[in-house]
């Protein structure tokens, strides 16, 4: 009898957590589903706005990062200032835009960028891993962007798609600005003469050159001293070389109060990455009181983070 007593208590008590659990995500869900919603509107009805946005490997959370097609959605949006893109080099020493070295093929199978010509790069077709089930279980809670981020992370996983090469993504980006974010492989040299030579011809006063390689971008520099460079600060060592560069890439966790207002003193661009929530934008306003509006805030979210900024803004004046 005590067992049976103590079976009904352990499903009483199980169920009550069950309707508590599955009542609080349909609360969280609704409030997301609210704030989704203001950002269609946002983005359907954006006119101008005096913030820095750049969608990080084109509007990577739409679509595929760094395809044409991100390219192009990033384009066509007015809110979007620079089109951030990672460029690699093939085998056979052409430029080809990917964040990742090594991409899947097939079932536990992938092959790597640096070890193919880009014609069997174009013979593939790739499928994109986007890690869906973990942002669904992360955003459980999350009663703002949540269902944007849990949503868009569905909508591209596990998708095919083709590698785009630098000229076409250059191409695609239309009259926006850009950022390369150049990823040396040991390959300094190659890489910079492959590049030159790809660039030969065309207008680089709308591109910034950036790179966390910090010695082979120095060299690149050397080369092309007319280019513009941003070095990009992964951690606190690195930030020895901040004077070496007139803009500076900060990852987010390195953001201050003082370290902005130190290279803003030194007439120095910076840009924050990688910028992907309400909160995490309104962590570096917070942070960084009145420079937020001197900041380029690098993001997979670029209407998240637009926005975040026109309300704050909008707080602002109106205080």
């Amino acid at each position: 009898m005590k067992k049976l007593a103590t079976n009904i208590t352990l499903y009483s008590t199980t169920l009550l957590l069950l309707v508590t659990g599955g009542i609080k995500i349909k609360l969280c869900k609704d409030k997301s589903y609210e704030y989704t919603k203001s950002i269609e509107s946002f983005d359907e009805n954006f006119i101008d706005d005096d913030f820095l946005v750049a969608a990080h490997r084109g509007f990577s959370s739409k679509e595929i990062e760094n395809t044409a097609n991100s390219i192009t959605l990033a384009k066509n949006k007015k809110y979007i200032d620079y089109i951030e893109l990672d460029v690699r080099l093939t085998k056979d020493n052409n430029l080809v835009l990917s964040h990742n070295n090594n991409l899947v093929i097939g079932y536990n199978c992938k092959t790597t960028i640096s070890n193919e010509t880009l014609e069997s790069l174009d013979n593939y077709n790739f499928y994109y891993l986007n890690n869906s089930f973990n942002k669904n279980i992360t955003n459980i809670f999350n009663t703002t962007d949540g269902d944007i981020i849990t949503s868009r992370a569905s909508n591209i996983d596990y998708k095919k798609y083709k590698i785009c090469t630098l000229n076409e993504g250059l191409k695609a980006c239309g009259n926006k600005k850009i950022i390369l974010d150049l990823k040396f492989k040991n390959n300094t040299e190659v890489y910079v003469d492959s590049l030159l030579k790809e660039l030969d011809g065309i207008d680089t006063n709308n591109i910034i050159f950036q790179s966390s390689d910090l010695l082979s971008l120095l060299y690149l520099k050397e080369k092309r001293p007319d280019f513009n460079y941003l070095a990009i600060i992964k951690n606190k060592n690195s930030l020895n070389y901040i004077d070496l560069f007139d803009n500076i890439g900060l990852r987010k966790n390195l953001v201050s109060d003082e370290l902005v207002n130190r290279l803003l003193d030194e007439n120095k661009q910076i840009a924050v990455w990688t910028v992907n929530s309400k909160e995490e934008t309104e962590n570096i306003i917070n942070e960084v009181g009145p420079n937020y509006k001197e900041i380029i805030y690098i993001s997979d979210y670029p209407d998240i983070v637009a926005k975040t900024l026109n309300d704050k803004e909008k707080k602002f004046t109106k205080n």
